[in-house]
């Protein structure tokens, strides 16, 4: 249970049109900025005259924008952040400088801007607002109200059409580009890549991660019409000395080729994907540094070892073994599955702890651990999307893949994995952050902010 006032308070914002928790609940023709537009223009545009930096992408968004929000606010720039989705806490979407919004905050925010949604969605012409525009403008207030220097804005889907697509930033940023919320932005990685691309604005510049050809030429050619210099993350920050320290992250010497220095950094976050999240940080904060914030890098990097992110390559667990991320499509089970090889080149047996949200392929993902010929237990996470049982079975049904058990939660799931699992045995949960979340919740014993909604 939580807070009784603050339970009451998400049950209104719940009462909203919600992509994130309810199928069906906003069609792609009901994704435009005219309703945030509007909304914000009722309050004022708070978001006028603040300083963003607007990131995008498929994979890594959020890692990216932690590193980016850590860095500056070490630097005692008053940074603020908004992301999607939370882990633990829902008040974790707004935060500033590593602190996340109150609850008595978010309760006043939301009485004070709740008449103007009521106006709006008595007005019809627009449609209906949503809880992650509600959340964006309420973001977008707080910051205004905090007086905060910049504010970091992580994308909720897409990026033309998504509603953080009202800001004009200082700089945009976007992540690599995959195949995912194909219902929404497209079945390929062109219309899913122009989609994410509408965040770049005229003469802004932009920075990318390494990016898939097919994406890199739909950014360019976009960034070309708009003006807007590029900079390639994985050409401007090079790898000079790399020191692998396994489970506990890696030690980097890197060459900033914006700044013309170098930098010794080590980062926790786990994997190879993680060192190009923090090379397309560490590059954004290069660009706005020549451009006039005072920000030292170096201090930067030291900050950047004590940057954790709950949810994404996490070992949680020693006798039994267990690891946690919240890969939820084909590309990222790729990237999990390389990691697993390298982080436990002893492993036995592999255990999986899978569960989904609609809208993503549970084949898909499952298949990129085939090599490992796990034993898989489905499981279904408390987000209102996750898939169930019987969905995840009519799934599954046509193919190849063995499933160990199904199990309707996840402590049921840990339990029966925890049976399976010998000495040199992994258990890994993983198929999205949610189920990701969960574990790391009963493992760690924290608990669980469950909405009774």
């Amino acid at each position: 249970m939580i807070n009784n006032n603050f339970e009451k308070t998400l049950s209104k914002v719940f009462s909203l049109a919600d992509f994130e928790r309810k199928e069906n609940s906003v069609k792609y023709k009901d994704f435009h900025l005219l309703k945030v537009r509007r909304f914000l223009d009722y309050i004022g545009n708070p978001h006028i005259n603040q300083n963003f930096i607007h990131v995008a992408g498929s994979k890594g968004k959020g890692s990216t924008a932690k590193i980016i929000s850590s860095c500056l606010s070490e630097n005692n720039i008053k940074t603020g952040l908004f992301i999607s989705p939370s882990i633990h806490r829902f008040t974790e979407r707004i935060s500033i400088s590593g602190k996340n919004i109150l609850k008595k905050e978010f309760i006043d925010l939301v009485e004070d801007l709740w008449p103007y949604v009521t106006k709006i969605n008595k007005e019809k012409d627009l449609g209906t607002i949503t809880v992650f525009e509600f959340l964006t403008v309420m973001s977008f207030e707080y910051f205004n109200r905090q007086k905060t220097n910049i504010n970091v804005i992580e994308v909720g889907l897409g990026g033309r059409y998504d509603s953080t697509n009202v800001i004009s930033p200082m700089i945009s940023v976007i992540t690599p580009i995959s195949l995912d919320h194909m219902n929404v932005l497209g079945k390929t990685i062109s219309k899913i890549a122009y989609q994410k691309a509408g965040i770049i604005k005229n003469k802004i510049p932009v920075v990318i991660t390494k990016q898939n050809i097919t994406a890199k030429k739909i950014i360019s050619d976009i960034a070309i019409k708009k003006e807007s210099k590029i900079y390639e993350s994985n050409k401007e920050i090079k790898i000079i000395k790399k020191e692998d320290k396994g489970l506990s992250g890696v030690k980097l010497n890197l060459h900033n080729n914006i700044l013309n220095k170098s930098h010794q950094t080590y980062l926790k976050l786990l994997g190879d994907h993680q060192i190009d999240n923090l090379k397309t940080a560490l590059t954004t904060l290069s660009i706005i540094k020549k451009n006039g914030v005072k920000i030292d890098l170096d201090k930067s990097c030291e900050k950047i070892m004590d940057i954790t992110w709950p949810g994404r390559n996490n070992f949680i667990s020693k006798n039994p073994n267990i690891f946690v991320d919240g890969a939820h499509n084909d590309d990222s089970a790729k990237l999990l599955s390389k990691n697993i090889n390298n982080f436990f080149p002893k492993l036995n047996n592999l255990i999986i702890i899978f569960g989904c949200n609609i809208g993503h392929e549970p084949k898909d993902i499952i298949e990129k651990f085939r090599v490992y010929n796990p034993k898989i237990i489905i499981t279904q996470s408390r987000h209102p999307k996750s898939y169930d049982l019987k969905n995840m079975k009519n799934l599954l049904l046509n193919s190849k893949i063995k499933i160990l058990s199904y199990t309707k939660n996840t402590n049921q799931a840990l339990i029966e994995a925890k049976k399976q699992a010998k000495s040199n045995d992994l258990i890994l949960a993983t198929g999205s952050l949610f189920i990701a979340a969960e574990i790391i919740e009963i493992v760690e014993k924290i608990k669980p902010e469950v909405y009774e909604i």
